[in-house]
Formats: C-alpha cells, structure tokens, sequence
C-alpha cells in the first residue's frame, strides 16, 4: 500500500549490545533504502540448482531538516570544543571539529511512516553508522528556495542472526511511537 507521511526519525547510541534511550535526529524529510545483496547461481547437469540473493548490509540515505552539530557531532565521533567570541563579554560558543580520523558511533535507527487507508508503518534498523556528510548552501533570491542536507548511513546485518531491520504496521500513531520506542532494546541503565 502507498505511503503517504513521513515522521520521527529516531536514533539511540548502541554500545555493548544495549541500547541508549531513542532521541529525534532531524525533522523527515525523505527516506530511501539501498540494499546489497549476493547474487548467486549455482547450475549443474544444465538446470539451475540452488540460489543465493541473501542480504550483506546497504544504505539509507535521509533528507532531514536539519543537521545540528549537537546531534551529528557525536554519531560521527566529532570532538566538542569551546572557542571565546572575541568582544567586552566572555561568552564561548562550542565548536564540533571534524577531522579525518574521526570513528562514527553505532546507533538504532528508526522511523514511521503513514500508509494510505490510515494505518502506521514502523520500521527500525539496529545497527547503522552515519558518514560525514557534504554541506550545500545558497544564496537567497527573489524567489526562496530551501537547500537541506542529506546524510547516509551504512546498515550493519547481525553477524549471528543477520537481522538488519524491523518493520511493523500499527492501528494509530500512538501505537507507532509506542512500537518504534520499544524497538530500542534492549536499553542501556
């Protein structure tokens, strides 16, 4: 069935096996899944005998909102730093840097989305790690025209299970939030 919303998407710190508690990552934008698969034929006596198109991990790319550093800093192992605004005031701004040999942070990822009919589409990733991102900017015209970023994140496949994501398809979307949040477990004390 058709989709035809798009909302919360949620990120959780995973660390030991355990979940850190879900928080917003951005506003949705747009949403889109790349899966690698094997591709794999096995013939013998002239007949195709066996196949193999098993899932080995992919993508998800997000048109988000916003791309605070607050947030995106920390996923993608950015070290927080101050800087002193120069002025009378002794103010500090806290400053992200990004360097080359910056680690991404595992977390859960998850998202709902609305079908057509009325019904909520959950679906969860529990383990993703987001790459740095290119940043667009544009000046402003006569006509405004919103520039957004999108950033990607690379979908890691259970090693024992091979569990790469989780979907359900709830009444309302209190069931949806109630689903995506119980989905980021088990969680961290």
């Amino acid at each position: 069935m058709a989709q035809v919303g798009l909302k919360s998407f949620l990120h959780g710190e995973l660390k030991d096996g355990k979940y850190k508690a879900p928080s917003k990552l951005a506003g949705a934008i747009e949403f889109k899944e790349n899966l690698n698969s094997n591709d794999a034929k096995l013939y013998a006596d002239d007949v195709l005998q066996d196949s193999d198109s098993s899932v080995t991990g992919g993508d998800i790319t997000l048109g988000i909102d916003d791309d605070d550093p607050v947030i995106f800093g920390p996923l993608l192992g950015q070290k927080k730093n101050s800087i002193a605004l120069s002025g009378g005031e002794s103010k500090t701004v806290d400053v992200y840097d990004a360097t080359s040999n910056d680690e991404p942070i595992a977390v859960g990822f998850g998202y709902i989305s609305k079908k057509n009919g009325g019904k909520y589409k959950v679906v969860f990733y529990p383990k993703v790690k987001f790459a740095p991102y290119s940043v667009d900017a544009k000046t402003k015209e006569e006509k405004l025209e919103y520039t957004t970023p999108s950033v990607v994140g690379t979908i890691y496949p259970d090693e024992q299970t091979g569990l790469y994501r989780r979907t359900a398809v709830v009444e309302s979307e209190a069931d949806a939030v109630a689903a995506l949040k119980a989905l980021f477990t088990p969680t961290a004390e």
